[in-house]
């Protein structure tokens, strides 16, 4: 959209209070340079920049005119470069001010355009809205059309400092101009209108509002302006805000409900606590209510963290359950032990869970975690079991053996048992030799020992297999007979497949060879090499062969129908071959994704025996019951 007024130029005279404050500074300059050595010292370092980049800045100068303090020297050209090499921040904008005053047209658009040049500087913005300004005093046309060059924020802010400019010097013109822009151009206008033109009535600026669309934008101009004057009456303050913006809490824009909250601190140093029942009751059934009230909250917290909280306690029942949670969060911030106390000491509070949220969320247990450990040791009353968790998970996170001794806090045994995996698993990746000393001697590990020494030798099998092994191999068989070294060849298998198929002659007994061959040969089919699954049946006890073959099979039907399907002849026995085809008609029948066509299934079942067609159809039946219930 062209967003460039179509109005011919118009010659807008200079305010003469303009002329007056350039005057003005260029005096103070000169008094400055005569009495203050600083002032000197920052002249004569600008001569010799100028002397060091007089051929650099040619084309983009502006002529400062002689004052009293220099009348001896010769006549100094500045550019931006030397304003930003000025080391004071005052000093900068001081002769950017000067430089300004004096400039003609021609000399502040070189400005404008030298300042196009400079990337990444710290006020670089603030400089380009006051050569804009200083433009409009000019020709606020072109000032106007310069702005609109520029895009994003940056152009919304040169033009509302453009429109400040101009409203004092042409009031109607810079009104009329307005219009022409498009909605944030009006927007930005209204801004520099009627946050500049406060010597007018109220009633004139919301009218030009209103004309240039933008009424809403004045109104947050009035009550920004209003919250920052000082609220001696807050009584009246409040009526008159009730009267003016009424009680719709939730249509309100950020400057109302900041002016609101203003006057709503002002009433909570008037009247104490009392005040935040009043404002609550002010805003029940608003969703902006919980913001306001926390605000409440926080500022009491500062005082009396205690009473704060027994205040969101007593707020959280009659507006926002969430409240309570929040200024536990906040609380446990800076006292988490007092935050523990009175949370703990609440009695048939409904939404405790609220609560631990907000105390777990504040992380406090990395950094107090044994401090919050021994404060529960010492409640007579039951703490949240997630509360407890939480702690001593994060303890564990840098002191698993001290987590270990805080699990008798933990009542829950499902949760003392993923606690204590935890546990297991950062020692064992620590120190092997300590967590598993831990899992073979601990009371709190007992209940659970195989798991926990399954934890810590995957762990050590990471880091040392044979050891891991041999570990393995000295503890005790489970209840149904099977070596937990079963725990580190599988581990093995899922990054070292051959490594771990020679540690299978080490399984000490049938029952652990056999399962271990199992997982192996199903490792091997998933990983492409049915050749050497199959060849594995023979490293296994003869009892164990049927189990092994239909375990592999099942595997090679569901990982590679047609892999299987195309290779049934080249199975080293009939027996293979049968239980082959019996997996893939099992598999097809199951799944959707595998389909025979009558040909192939003919083909399929030309390798079983009667007793193997018998026992399929049996097996088949099955698999149709089951699907039938399935969703």
């Amino acid at each position: 959209m062209n967003t460039e007024p179509n109005y011919s130029p118009v010659k807008v005279k200079q305010r003469t209070i303009g002329l007056v404050v350039g005057i003005l500074l260029v005096a103070l300059v000169a008094i400055a340079g005569q009495v203050l050595p600083t002032a000197t010292q920052a002249q004569e370092s600008l001569e010799v920049s100028n002397s060091i980049d007089e051929n650099s800045n040619a084309d983009h100068l502006v002529t400062l005119p002689q004052t009293d303090s220099v009348a001896d020297t010769q006549k100094h050209s500045l550019g931006l470069q030397d304003i930003f090499a000025i080391e004071s921040r005052f000093e900068q904008f001081g002769t950017l001010f000067t430089l300004l005053a004096s400039a003609d047209q021609q000399s502040v658009q070189s400005l404008l355009n030298d300042s196009k040049t400079v990337e990444h500087h710290s006020f670089l913005h603030d400089v380009q809205s006051l050569i804009l300004q200083r433009l409009t005093t000019h020709d606020p046309l072109t000032a106007l059309k310069e702005a609109n060059k520029f895009s994003g924020s940056q152009r919304n802010k040169l033009i509302r400092s453009v429109f400040q400019e101009w409203s004092l010097v042409n009031f109607e013109e810079a009104v009329s101009v307005a219009s022409t822009l498009d909605e944030r151009g009006k927007t930005a206008a209204v801004e520099g209108i009627v946050g500049t033109r406060d010597d007018l009535s109220r009633e004139t600026l919301l009218e030009v509002a209103r004309e240039l669309d933008s009424e809403d934008t004045a109104i947050d101009l009035f009550v920004a302006a209003s919250a920052r004057q000082e609220i001696t009456d807050p009584d009246t303050a409040w009526s008159s805000f009730l009267t003016e913006y009424g009680n719709n809490f939730d249509d309100m824009s950020t400057a109302q409900l900041q002016f609101f909250k203003s006057i709503a601190h002002s009433l909570l140093e008037k009247y104490g606590t009392d005040a935040i029942f009043k404002v609550n009751q002010m805003l029940e059934g608003y969703e902006t209510a919980t913001s306001i009230l926390l605000d409440f909250l926080d500022l009491i917290a500062q005082e009396d963290p205690e009473l704060s909280f027994e205040l969101a306690i007593s707020l959280s029942h009659e507006n926002d359950r969430y409240i309570g949670g929040v200024r536990v969060l906040e609380w446990t911030e800076t006292d988490p032990l007092a935050a523990l106390d009175a949370l703990v000491a609440l009695e048939d509070y409904p939404d405790t869970e609220l609560l631990v949220m907000g105390f777990n969320l504040s992380r406090p247990a990395e950094r107090y975690a044994r401090q919050i450990l021994d404060r529960i040791r010492t409640y007579s009353q039951k703490t949240d079991p997630e509360l407890v968790g939480n702690v001593v998970y994060a303890l564990a996170q840098s002191s698993p053996e001290s987590a270990a001794t805080y699990l008798d806090l933990i009542e829950d045994d499902v949760r003392r048992l993923e606690l204590s995996s935890n546990i297991a698993r950062i020692w064992a990746r620590r120190h092997i030799q300590g967590a598993l000393d831990w899992v073979q001697r601990s009371a709190e590990s007992a209940n659970h020992q195989r798991t926990l020494q399954e934890i810590v030798l995957v762990e050590f099998t990471y880091q040392d297999s044979s050891q891991a092994l041999q570990t393995a191999l000295d503890l005790p068989l489970n209840e149904s007979g099977i070596g937990i070294e079963e725990t580190v060849i599988e581990t093995m298998a899922e990054f070292d497949l051959s490594t771990a198929v020679s540690m299978l002659p080490k399984s000490r007994n049938s029952e652990t060879k056999t399962q271990v061959g199992i997982l192996l040969g199903n490792a091997l089919i998933k990983n492409g090499q049915p050749e050497a699954a199959f060849n594995l049946v023979n490293r296994l006890p003869k009892a164990a062969k049927a189990k092994f073959i239909e375990s592999i099979t099942r595997t090679w039907a569901l990982v590679d129908p047609s892999g299987m399907y195309a290779n049934l002849e080249q199975l080293p026995s009939t027996e293979y071959t049968a239980q082959a085809a019996a997996s893939l008609l099992l598999q097809g029948r199951w799944s959707n994704n595998v389909a025979f066509t009558q040909e192939e299934q003919i083909r399929l079942r030309s390798f079983m025996s009667d007793e193997d067609l018998t026992n399929l159809e049996e097996a088949l039946d099955k698999t149709d019951a089951i699907r039938s219930v399935l969703p």
